[in-house]
């Protein structure tokens, strides 16, 4: 398994994800590769009101991992991942293999329709 090294990672992903199974599993392996602190937004953040707490801290993290959510990402997982890119912070897709957690190296956001009128923006992430 590799070892990301870093001080502080942040975990971006849908709110449809807190307080699941899926989460704290990803969660959990996030852990065991940075040798750092991950931030989860649900579990160490909580509700802040805007997204600007949450992409202030975005900007000062070593890395952003980010998960997707059936295969898609919402407003704010775009959000964060536009503030990593502005501050040269290096981007990690979560995606399973062949039954096991992997990361990715992150390329780009292809928008797409919203997917439901919950849904203000959906996007799937192309690899790099």
């Amino acid at each position: 398994m590799m070892k990301i090294e870093g001080r502080l990672a942040y975990f971006a992903h849908s709110m449809a994800k807190y307080n699941t199974k899926d989460e704290k599993e990803q969660l959990n392996f996030l852990r065991k590769v940075f040798l750092g602190t991950v931030i989860c937004p649900n579990n160490n953040l909580g509700e802040m009101g805007s997204m600007k707490p949450y992409l202030d801290v975005v900007s000062k993290v070593d890395v952003l991992f980010v998960a997707e959510f059936n295969g898609f990402i919402g407003t704010g997982v775009r959000k964060e991942i536009n503030e990593a890119k502005k501050h040269k912070i290096p981007v990690l897709v979560l995606r399973i293999e062949g039954g096991k957690y992997t990361l990715k190296e992150f390329g780009k956001v292809l928008p797409l329709k919203p997917i439901n009128q919950n849904t203000f923006f959906s996007a799937k992430l192309h690899l790099a």
